[in-house]
């Protein structure tokens, strides 16, 4: 169960990380 929540956590952070890291390079200021 523990194992199982940590990596739903670590699949949604990185899944943000890519969200936010695509967004940057799609909008260049």
């Amino acid at each position: 169960m523990q194992y199982n929540s940590l990596v739903l956590v670590a699949v949604d952070l990185q899944a943000k990380l890519v969200v936010l890291f695509s967004s940057s390079i799609w909008t260049p200021l």
